[in-house]
């Protein structure tokens, strides 16, 4: 790679990564098609997969001024970045390496502050943003259905007593 296409690289991965959650994961091990199964599963999430040599990284986080992934920045890592839901991410990546027993979170910047494979495991394991959006509507809504039901069961009884009248009435009536 010349001089010239290493400056844009950079330039564009500054401007890419720049206020936006990464992780650093270790490929070691997977092939061109699980590869590209990792691409789609992450794509999904909002993310993006690329394979950058390390000490362009390295540059890339110096220039936006993240530091302490260094010692991370190893071996054969991929970047995977983007501004989705990171919980949703992490499963996803958590999930395709138990499939393929391959890859390995090493170390992840989100929202800001930087995070270890221990608290990545973490923070997997917690519901994504939909689910939780989920449960808050439902939470919200509950104390509303349960004021509608019980508002309307007056009523309700109402209309099953005139019906048990009225069914009453037209077998006494039928009766004579």
């Amino acid at each position: 790679m010349k001089k010239a296409d290493r400056i844009s690289l950079v330039e564009k991965l500054k401007t890419d990564l720049d206020g936006k959650n990464f992780v650093i994961m270790d490929y070691k091990g997977l092939n061109v098609e699980k590869f590209s199964q990792l691409r789609r599963l992450v794509k999904k999430s909002g993310y993006r997969v690329r394979v950058i040599k390390n000490t362009l990284v390295k540059k890339t986080l110096a220039a936006i001024g993240v530091a302490g992934f260094d010692d991370f920045l190893v071996e054969q890592n991929a970047l995977i970045y983007g501004s989705g839901d990171y919980v949703e991410l992490l499963k996803t990546m958590k999930k395709f390496g138990l499939e393929a027993n391959l890859t390995k979170t090493k170390a992840a910047q989100i929202d800001g502050k930087p995070f270890g494979d221990n608290e990545l495991i973490k923070i997997s394991k917690l519901p994504t943003r939909q689910v939780l959006l989920g449960s808050i509507a439902g939470a919200l809504f509950a104390p509303v259905s349960g004021l509608v039901f019980t508002l309307a069961y007056p009523l309700r009884a109402l209309v099953t007593t005139l019906e048990n009248v009225r069914q009453s009435r037209e077998k006494t009536g039928a009766a004579k």
